[in-house]
């Protein structure tokens, strides 16, 4: 998890910016830490950002309209990121009829791996 302590004053940072619709994709954005403050952390990508702890892989955009972007204090964590999300869309698109051509053992395999996370009641 990142938090605000993960950001210095100067250092370079990643905003991730989400399209939503199909086929949008991540729009990553370099910028540099202007600000660390209890609260929040402050970028400037083309404009003052600020962004604040959301118990996740990033910080998020406080903004009261339109869609939040996302901080990250490094490259890799932004590619671990979009990675992820790739593979979430691509298993967003799948139907039962791709999961008919899985061997049972497999089957059991990926239910074992979505018990783990409690995904069923």
């Amino acid at each position: 998890m990142i938090t605000i302590k993960d950001f210095k004053t100067g250092e370079p940072c990643y905003i991730v910016e989400k399209s939503y619709g199909r086929g949008k994709n991540l729009e990553v954005k370099e910028a540099v830490v202007e600000k660390v403050g209890r609260k929040y952390v402050t970028a400037n990508c083309p404009w003052e950002r600020k962004y604040e702890n959301f118990n996740a892989d990033y910080l998020m955009e406080a903004t009261s309209y339109g869609s939040s972007s996302y901080l990250f204090p490094s490259k890799k964590a932004v590619e671990e990121y979009v990675e992820k999300e790739e593979l979430i869309r691509f298993l967003n698109r799948l139907d039962s009829y791709h999961y008919e051509r899985c061997s049972l053992e497999d089957l059991k395999k990926i239910m074992e791996i979505l018990k783990k996370y409690n995904l069923f009641s």
